[in-house]
């Protein structure tokens, strides 16, 4: 998907990055504010380990951002570098 298809309206940035994350096995869990700034908190099923039925073990939050719009935009950034096939990647 090109980022010209992103459409951005009152949830859709939102909605786009959750349907984003959820195709590489992540779920959006919580979008929080604390003294830190913004977050995106996720639960990634392969964080869980084998041993374990404690389901917190897949929490994760990666960065805490200034504002709501730059934590959405940087979160869908990284979920998307993530989904590139290195051979496309730059140097």
């Amino acid at each position: 998907m090109a980022n010209a298809d992103i459409v951005i309206t009152p949830g859709g940035l939102i909605d786009e990055l959750e349907a984003t994350a959820n195709k590489t096995g992540a779920t959006l869990y919580n979008i929080c504010h604390r003294n830190a700034g913004w977050a995106i908190q996720w639960h990634e099923a392969a964080r869980c380990s084998s041993a374990s039925d404690d389901w917190r073990e897949g929490l994760v939050i990666y960065q805490y951002y200034p504002t709501l719009f730059e934590a959405v935009l940087a979160e869908l950034a990284r979920i998307l570098a993530d989904q590139t096939p290195p051979s496309v990647q730059g140097d």
